[in-house]
C-alpha cells in the first residue's frame, strides 16, 4: 500500500468501537487498488463520548467521508449537516459523505442486506421474518424489509437503551408500510421460539457473537431452528458465529438421522413443510357428475365429514355469492359465524378459496377427475385459510 500513498491521496475513515478486528480496511483498500482510486481507508476507534470531536476532525481534515459502525450509528446524525430520507426514517447513519464541507449521512445496511438475500436466491417478500436487534443495522434492515414488501415481522430486543428505538421503529413501519410488525422481549425465549417457528427467515442483527460476546448466541440451542429456515447473521468477524454453527448443526442432525434410518438412500437435501396451527376444519372437494359435470363440495372437514355428513354441492364455476350460499346452507354454519364466544371464522377467505378452486376445476374439467382438500383450516376473521392435506386424481390418458 505504501507505494500508492502520495500527496494527493485522500482519506476515508471508519469510526467505531471496538474496531481493530474489522476487515473493512483491507477490503476497501484492495478495492481502491483494483479500481485505480487514489484513496486510503483507515479504522479509528471512536466511542459515543469522542464521536462529536471525531466528526469535527473529519470536517477539519477534509476526509472524503467515513463509515460508521457500532456504537455510533444511531448517535452520529446529530453532528451532521443533512440526512438522506432513508437515514431520517431509520434514525441511523452508517456512511458520511463530505461534499465541500457539507456532511451528509446515509444508511446502506438495509439496502445491502436485502440485495444480498436476492443475490443468493432468497425471496422474503410477502413472507414472515423474525429479527433480533434494535440498533443501527437492525433498524435499517427492518425498515428496508418492510418497505420492500415483507408481509410480517417479529422484532426482538432486550429491554436496554435501544428498546425505545425499537418502539419508534414499530410505529414508523406501521405508519409507512403495510407490514404487520410486533415487538417482543428477547429474554422471552419461549416467544422467540414460537415466532421463529413460522418464519421464513431469522435474522440476527445484535452484537452477540462478536467481541466481547464472541462464542455466544441469541438462541439457547438448535431446537429453535429447522432445516428449511433461512438464518442470517450481520456479524462478520468471526465469519462463523455461534448462531451459524447452530444452524449448520440443526441441518446436519436431520441428515444424520435420515441416513441412520435409511443408510442406502441417496439424500440430496431436505424438503420441509410448515406446521399449521389448528383451525376450524373444513373440506372442499370436487367430483365429476355424469349429468351436471364437475361439482364442488363443501362441508365440515376432518372426521366430521363422516360423522355429521353435512355438506353442500354446486356445479362449477361459481361466484362469491353462490359460495356463501353454500356455506349458509350447512347445518354447521353457526360454527363458522361465531358460536359460544368463539370468534367468527374468515368466511371471506373461505369463499374466495372456493371460487378459485371452482375456476381451476372448470378450466381443468377435461383432465381433473377428483379433488379432495381435507382438512382445510379456516382461521379467525382476517387470518385466512390453509390447506393441510390435498389429493388430486387425474383422468388416465388414452393409449
Amino acid at each position: 500500500m505504501a507505494e500508492r500513498i502520495t500527496g494527493h491521496t485522500e482519506l476515508i475513515g471508519l469510526m467505531a468501537y471496538p474496531i481493530r478486528h474489522s476487515s473493512s480496511p483491507a477490503m476497501h483498500n484492495e478495492a481502491f487498488a483494483q479500481l485505480g482510486l487514489d484513496y486510503a481507508y483507515l479504522a479509528f476507534e471512536v466511542t459515543n463520548e469522542t464521536l462529536e470531536d471525531a466528526v469535527k476532525g473529519l470536517r477539519a481534515l477534509q476526509l472524503k467521508g467515513s463509515n460508521v459502525s457500532m456504537p455510533n450509528k444511531t448517535v452520529v446524525g446529530q453532528y451532521l449537516d443533512e440526512l438522506s430520507p432513508a437515514a431520517k426514517l431509520c434514525g441511523a447513519v452508517n456512511t458520511i459523505v463530505n461534499e465541500n464541507g457539507k456532511l451528509t449521512g446515509h444508511i446502506t445496511d438495509g439496502i445491502g442486506y436485502m440485495a444480498s438475500l436476492k443475490d443468493n436466491g432468497i425471496d422474503v417478500i410477502g413472507k414472515k421474518m423474525t429479527i433480533a436487534g434494535a440498533g443501527g443495522a437492525a433498524t435499517a434492515i427492518e425498515i428496508q424489509a418492510a418497505l420492500d414488501g415483507v408481509k410480517e415481522m417479529s422484532i426482538f430486543n432486550i429491554k436496554d437503551k435501544f428498546w425505545e428505538n425499537a418502539e419508534k421503529t414499530i410505529e414508523k413501519i406501521r405508519s409507512n408500510t403495510d407490514c404487520v410488525v410486533n415487538l417482543y422481549d428477547l429474554d422471552d425465549k419461549d416467544k422467540l421460539k414460537e415466532e421463529i417457528a413460522d418464519s421464513y427467515l431469522f435474522a440476527q442483527a445484535t452484537g452477540v457473537g462478536m467481541k466481547p460476546l464472541e462464542g455466544q448466541s441469541v438462541i439457547p440451542d438448535t431446537s429453535f431452528l429447522r432445516p428449511d429456515l433461512i438464518v442470517t447473521d450481520t456479524v462478520y468477524a468471526p465469519r462463523q458465529t455461534k448462531l451459524l454453527e447452530q444452524a449448520e448443526e440443526a441441518y446436519d442432525k436431520i441428515l444424520a438421522n435420515a441416513a441412520q434410518h435409511a443408510p442406502n438412500a441417496k439424500i440430496n437435501g431436505i424438503l420441509m413443510q410448515k406446521m399449521l396451527k389448528a383451525g376450524t376444519e373444513m373440506i372442499i372437494g370436487l367430483n365429476s357428475d355424469p349429468q351436471f359435470g364437475p361439482m364442488l363440495l363443501v362441508g365440515m372437514g376432518g372426521v366430521f365429514v363422516e360423522v355429521f355428513k353435512d355438506a353442500a354441492l354446486y356445479p362449477v364455476p361459481l361466484n362469491h355469492d353462490e359460495a356463501l350460499h353454500m356455506l349458509q346452507a350447512l347445518k354447521s354454519f353457526k360454527l363458522l359465524n361465531g358460536y359460544r364466544g368463539n370468534p367468527p371464522a374468515d368466511i371471506e377467505a373461505l369463499t374466495d378459496m372456493m371460487v378459485k378452486i371452482s375456476d381451476f376445476a372448470y378450466r381443468k374439467k377435461d383432465t381433473l377427475k377428483e379433488l379432495d382438500m381435507n382438512p382445510l383450516f379456516v382461521y379467525p376473521k382476517g387470518e385466512g385459510v390453509a390447506i393441510a392435506d390435498a389429493l388430486a386424481i387425474m383422468y388416465e390418458e388414452e393409449k
